[in-house]
């Protein structure tokens, strides 16, 4: 999640951020690894709706504020050794192979 209070709440960068997709690769292996980044304002609005601070009060994580980011996304993912399959893996193929195994035909 690319959150800050789940990447880290002093660092929230997109470096830390991709720390946590490395330990997941290392963890479960690259072909359970994917990015879901397509809900940013709803799980910021659900954050604020928990947290006593206001919606206004929401930082992202530097670098990396919603899909217009996933440029510097991909440039950092690629200097961390990611490439290829590997690199679309975590982009979605892993996520369409997912859904093409799991909703039914």
């Amino acid at each position: 999640m690319p959150l800050p209070f789940v990447v880290d709440p002093d660092d929230p960068s997109i470096e830390r951020f991709v720390d946590h997709v490395d330990h997941a690769v290392a963890v479960m292996g690259i072909e359970h690894v994917v990015l879901g980044g397509d809900f940013f304002a709803q799980v910021a609005r659900a954050e604020a709706e928990l947290a006593p601070a206001s919606a206004d009060e929401f930082i992202p994580i530097t670098g990396l504020a919603g899909p217009e980011d996933y440029p510097a996304l991909v440039e950092v993912l690629r200097r961390r050794g990611y490439e290829g399959a590997s690199l679309a893996a975590i982009l979605g193929t892993n996520l369409v192979r997912f859904l093409q195994h799991s909703l039914p035909a």
